[in-house]
């Protein structure tokens, strides 16, 4: 009897759970910059063979919208990324660079392990041909009653192409206010700023996983929100900027704000109040964005040059 309750116990333990997508794998992603906003869709169209390895294609694509002089919302244009191609092996998921595959995410893989990502040195970057990241954090997320796992990744100084955040098995990149991306993208090394999109996980689905909406708002809001007048007041003010050694705010309601750089790095957290001074005398020369989220989950973003 002791036997057989102990072969029941660890059947969950041992389970192996899918660790990459189905068919009908959609990502939502919103971004947003310093002169548009709007979201990127990532979609699993069919299988296909790459290198001699049936593999997923995904296709990217990003609409970009802006408000006109009268706060109504109008679409840009859409803008279509090369199509990206993985495969899985056992919590490795791999993925089609340079003619070749490399490890995107280990999902067994341990604090400390690093893997090769790219070996291509993108020319003007200032980076090495080598691209490496390491796994700084890993743990697990309940999502839809279920227990996936997570790793953080780091991209290792230096790298042609990054690939830095959040990722849970099944789906892949959960970041907010990112300035990376779901699949490696270029790496500055040389000190020029650079105005990455900065992103943050909206929803995903396919047809073995419910929707997942941590937000709860529609995934393809700027599309169904066409023509519809949407002026959004300012009510973060941020001075002096350019600034050298501190900076005053004022706003609304009290709550936190994250500086990053612009390689998608927090530099620092602060709580602020309705007027607060922040000193940032040691925070180096260059373009900050500041992610302010007030008590009531409103999030304002501003840029900000440090001379």
């Amino acid at each position: 009897m002791n036997y057989w309750l102990s072969i029941l116990f660890f059947i969950p333990f041992f389970s192996s759970s899918q660790v990459w997508v189905d068919e009908g794998a959609t990502w939502h992603y919103d971004y947003w910059n310093i002169s548009s906003g709007g979201f990127y869709r990532l979609e699993y169209t069919q299988d296909t063979t790459m290198g001699g390895q049936v593999c997923q294609q995904i296709e990217t694509k990003k609409y970009s919208f802006a408000s006109d002089q009268s706060g109504t919302i109008q679409l840009l244009d859409s803008t279509e990324f090369p199509d990206q191609f993985t495969y899985v092996v056992g919590d490795t998921v791999f993925y089609w660079n340079d003619n070749q595959f490399f490890t995107l995410f280990n999902f067994g893989a341990s604090i400390g392990d690093r893997w090769l990502i790219g070996t291509t040195n993108l020319q003007g970057s200032g980076c090495t041909d080598s691209s490496f990241v390491e796994v700084t954090n890993t743990g697990s997320i309940n999502i839809n009653s279920s227990t996936f796992r997570t790793i953080t990744l780091a991209t290792v100084d230096s790298s042609s192409i990054g690939l830095s955040g959040v990722f849970v098995e099944r789906f892949g990149f959960l970041d907010q206010n990112s300035a990376f991306q779901p699949f490696p993208r270029q790496m500055n090394c040389n000190g020029d700023i650079v105005e990455y999109d900065i992103l943050t996980f909206k929803c995903f689905e396919d047809d073995a996983f419910t929707l997942f909406n941590p937000s709860g708002e529609d995934c393809e809001y700027y599309l169904t929100h066409l023509d519809v007048d949407e002026i959004l007041e300012v009510q973060v003010s941020v001075q002096p900027n350019p600034f050298s050694e501190w900076i005053d705010i004022s706003a609304p309601q009290s709550g936190t704000l994250i500086i990053y750089d612009f390689q998608g790095t927090e530099v620092e957290c602060f709580q602020y109040s309705n007027s607060t001074r922040i000193n940032l005398p040691h925070v180096t020369s260059g373009m900050y964005l500041l992610v302010f989220e007030d008590e009531s989950g409103t999030v304002y973003r501003k840029q900000a040059l440090k001379i």
